[in-house]
């Protein structure tokens, strides 16, 4: 069991931790696993950092969706932005996208400058498709020029309503794709060699035949295809597991890769 948690202090910035379980009751191990992206959320702005961290598992890789909270007008904590982050297997790694999923600016009803946040994402896989779920509200705006505040709120007695069309809960669909390849125990033909630095990769067999090698991401998107004979150096504009796939005659070497 995987258990992520939303933890900071009083004069620090919140990050999402990780604590592992086998039996639900003791716990193994904590690890920091995702912090705030500056260069997308830069401190200058009053960023204050991750919340509300919701996982799934695609293959070998977590994906981690979290809210991105940020301090606005008048000392006031919001949840601002929804972002993903990735680690390939490696628990001390994570990775994270360079743009939001979503800012509270992209929708009317979380278009605010005060009491008005996107937030609470929440993610679940469905046969081919991603669905993202988030939660959102446009309470009340401040003209910042004049400190005037329009609330989008009324009363009924003593209960307090949101005015329709400010408050809701929003949904994001993505495409996944299944990659054809099998990786059941697949046997290496023989002289058949791959190397991997960095993002550079060397692919060597020993026949002199003709060969293709095919590399897809593990969400199944195609990277790289070329024909070749004998050997082949290349790179790919990617970082992550990769899925190889040569092709030598009649036989097929599939194996995973970490390019980092």
């Amino acid at each position: 069991m995987y258990l992520f948690f939303a933890a900071g202090a009083p004069a620090g910035f919140l990050n999402i931790g990780l604590v592992r379980s086998v039996d639900g009751a003791s716990f193994l191990d904590t690890t920091l696993t995702a912090t705030l992206p500056t260069g997308v959320y830069p401190l200058s702005e009053n960023y204050a950092g991750l919340s509300t961290p919701s996982p799934v598992l695609l293959g070998d890789t977590i994906y981690l969706f979290t809210d991105v909270a940020q301090t606005v007008f008048g000392n006031n904590w919001m949840q601002v932005a929804l972002h993903q982050f990735k680690s390939y297997g490696d628990l001390n790694k994570w990775y994270h996208d360079d743009v939001p999923i979503h800012r509270r600016d992209d929708f009317s009803w979380t278009n605010g400058n005060f009491n008005a946040a996107i937030r609470s994402i929440t993610s679940l896989v469905a046969g081919n498709k991603l669905r993202l779920w988030y939660a959102g509200h446009k309470i009340s705006d401040i003209d910042t020029s004049t400190n005037d505040t329009t609330n989008y709120v009324y009363f009924i007695g003593n209960e307090l309503h949101v005015v329709s069309g400010f408050w809701g809960i929003g949904t994001s669909e993505y495409d996944l794709t299944v990659v054809g390849v099998n990786l059941s125990n697949a046997a290496r033909p023989e002289g058949v060699a791959v190397q991997f630095q960095h993002n550079a990769f060397q692919i060597e067999i020993a026949s002199t035949s003709h060969a293709q090698v095919e590399m897809y991401t593990l969400d199944g998107k195609l990277i790289f295809r070329r024909d070749f004979v004998s050997s082949i150096n290349g790179q790919v504009d990617y970082r992550g597991i990769v899925l190889v796939k040569v092709t030598t005659g009649e036989e097929v070497y599939t194996a995973k890769y970490f390019v980092d």
